[in-house]
């Protein structure tokens, strides 16, 4: 929940649920009030903006807990102020540091979103409904390009993951379609 525009007021963490996303890592600081500059770590950081709760991993120390004081996006770097360091020589303590959260703490999805890790794994068909493979990898910065392990030939193919040519992707059956173009598969 927020209180305007950055503040927080209330604690949604889910106990038992492992704070193991990634948000990023601390790569400097900005102004005297404890504000860090946080490198996202992944392609899409709006997602990380509700976030509540922050795990701190720091070279050879067990994980800190923070609560998030204020959470903001500017130019694909967030700005974050946990409760724990109010000025920036107690924040300057956090260079090089990596920040985790619960999954469910994100904001969710939109529509033709998915995570990397549900689409590894999933089952590659042609339009006609001919199983080619499986996916084994996501390539580029925005998930650019899957690379499918083909059923024959034990071969690896980039395929250009755009709604033109992987018109389906459907998460919860395990599949996605891939238009057979010639030339595409080979």
């Amino acid at each position: 929940m927020t209180d305007g525009p950055g503040k927080r007021t209330t604690d949604t963490t889910i106990k038992g649920e492992p704070f193991d996303f990634l948000i990023g890592e601390v790569v400097g600081f900005r102004g005297l009030r404890g504000e860090i500059k946080v490198r996202p770590g992944t392609n899409n950081p709006s997602l990380l903006l509700p976030i509540e709760q922050v795990e701190i991993e720091t070279s050879g120390k067990p994980r800190q807990r923070a609560a998030v004081k204020s959470i903001l996006l500017d130019r694909r770097i967030l700005i974050i102020v946990l409760d724990r360091y109010q000025d920036r020589t107690t924040a300057e303590k956090l260079k090089g540091a990596r920040l985790y959260c619960q999954a469910s703490g994100l904001a969710p999805l939109e529509t033709d979103e998915w995570w990397v890790d549900d689409l590894i794994g999933l089952k590659a068909f042609t339009s006609k409904g001919e199983q080619i493979g499986t996916v084994c990898e996501v390539y580029g910065e925005r998930g650019d390009f899957l690379e499918i392990l083909l059923k024959e030939g034990n071969r690896k193919v980039l395929v250009p993951f755009v709604k033109e040519i992987v018109p389906l992707v459907d998460v919860k059956s395990g599949r996605l379609e891939i238009e057979d173009l010639p030339g595409l598969l080979d």
